[in-house]
């Protein structure tokens, strides 16, 4: 009897017998008792003087319709459903531009099954490593262990299968006995598959951001850097359990008179005042060495890099080499500027009532004069024009002398190096004269400038030259 039947026909009977075979509704049962009769002995089916379904008949009238209307959905849906034979494919595709995202590919057939897929070393979208799914594309996440310089993505999947395929089984209990057709036993998870991407190498991105530990220094004091290492791809891969090693180049850029304009990269013949080298070993906080210097007055930027190329056979670890910006303001330090005057006289012998200045050769001592918006800072000197008591002119001394009694004070603006001359202190009396000089960040000065107080004390003759000297205070 089965013998006869086409492969198709077998899958058709297997797919009805597996959905409703085993319902305990008579109406149900009555309905696959016709469809395995009409397709396995269909000419009996057919005899008799009967048409067809005109066995519905034998129905009482108040269950027909259902009964035919059931027939009918068997009829339809066996051709669509039926798979004579059924599998199950999977396949891992991975866009090897970004080691972790990837698509898990599904292929069934019949293309509704159905069934768990499980993931190791990777997650679906909604974070899990199992999910049911049927045929279609997945996107998935690689997971790998932090610091792992490669891994793999593997998946699996089953799907309970019964009722599908071009057989089915026949029992018989023996010559007199009724014969029974039932679709095919068959444990859930009778189709399964599984995948696995070949090694997935791994790299990461360190990247440098730095600030300057003071924003000002003095002349020959260190350039402090603290840098705060991140990592903006991937994890920070280990080797026997050790963070590989990786070496930041910083460089330091100046002196420039004024904070140079951020950039990419610095410009074409910068100064450099020196190079420092740090060894990497993981995301955190590193502190530079401190190794250089500052010879002179100006504002100094760094600038971090790391070369892919210069870290031997673990730059096969890195994605790419990483450049700081150039002339960021937190990664730059000032060195304060050091102005100095000298003072010189311009009359030599005056009587009372007429008018006394001062010719003033301002310039930095420590190179160069800052610069802010590309103007030079502006640093003003206030000069006190003192009455020297004695028949003598006086000694130069570091200090004022008590017994000296001011005249009249008056300021100039140096706006740069240059040579200015004071307004005018009238001279009250006869006797011996002298300036003093200086200015103090207590004026409003910028803090690029240094303090400093200059003296300015007369040489003993009738037409004093006056000349200064700076003094710290």
């Amino acid at each position: 009897m089965l013998d006869s039947l086409s492969r198709q026909q077998l899958a058709e009977l297997n797919y009805v017998l597996a959905r409703w075979g085993q319902s305990g509704d008579p109406n149900v049962t009555a309905v696959v008792a016709l469809y395995t009769w009409s397709v396995t002995d269909a000419g009996t089916y057919n005899s008799h003087g009967m048409s067809d379904d005109d066995y519905v008949a034998r129905a009482p009238s108040e269950a027909r319709s259902t009964i035919l209307s059931l027939l009918a959905q068997m009829r339809s849906e066996a051709p669509a459903y039926a798979v004579t034979d059924p599998s199950l494919s999977l396949s891992l595709s991975l866009d090897m531009t970004d080691q972790y995202a990837g698509t898990l590919t599904v292929a069934a057939n019949p293309s509704h099954l159905q069934g768990t897929a499980d993931l190791s070393g990777a997650v679906f979208g909604d974070g899990s490593t199992s999910l049911t799914l049927g045929a279609g594309q997945f996107g998935i996440t690689g997971t790998p262990a932090d610091g792992a310089s490669s891994y793999q993505i593997g998946a699996s999947m089953s799907v309970a299968a019964d009722g599908y395929g071009a057989k089915v089984d026949l029992y018989t209990a023996g010559a007199s006995e009724q014969r029974i057709i039932a679709s095919v036993a068959g444990a859930p998870g009778n189709l399964a598959a599984s995948t696995q991407t070949p090694q997935i190498d791994l790299d990461f991105q360190p990247v440098i951001g730095t600030q300057v530990a003071s924003r000002y220094i003095g002349e020959g004091d260190p350039f402090v850097d603290q840098l705060a290492v991140s990592v903006t791809k991937g994890t920070w891969t280990s080797l026997d359990d050790a963070s590989i090693p990786i070496t930041a180049t910083g460089t330091l850029y100046g002196p420039f008179d004024q904070q140079p304009a951020e950039a990419d990269s610095p410009p074409v013949g910068a100064p450099v005042a020196g190079t420092e080298q740090l060894t990497l070993s993981g995301a955190g906080d590193y502190t530079s060495a401190g190794s250089i210097t500052a010879p002179s007055s100006g504002f100094y930027t760094w600038v971090w890099q790391i070369d892919k190329d210069a870290q031997g056979d673990l730059g096969r670890y890195l994605a790419g080499s990483y450049t700081d910006r150039f002339g960021r303001v937190t990664e730059t330090a000032v060195v304060p500027f050091q102005p100095k005057a000298v003072s010189t006289a311009q009359q030599r012998l005056v009587v009372p009532g007429d008018p006394l200045t001062d010719r003033l050769v301002v310039s930095s001592v420590n190179d160069p004069w800052l610069k802010v918006d590309g103007q030079p800072i502006p640093v003003i000197l206030e000069g006190t024009l003192y009455q020297v008591p004695g028949t003598r002119p006086p000694t130069q001394n570091a200090a004022v002398n008590l017994d000296a009694v001011p005249i009249g004070t008056v300021t100039v603006t140096a706006t740069g190096p240059g040579s200015y001359i004071s307004p005018v202190v009238t001279a009250p009396a006869a006797g011996f004269v002298t300036w003093v000089w200086q200015v103090k960040k207590a004026f409003g000065e910028p803090r690029e400038i240094e303090d400093f107080t200059t003296v300015l004390a007369v040489r003993p003759h009738s037409r004093p030259k006056l000349q200064g000297r700076l003094k710290s205070r």
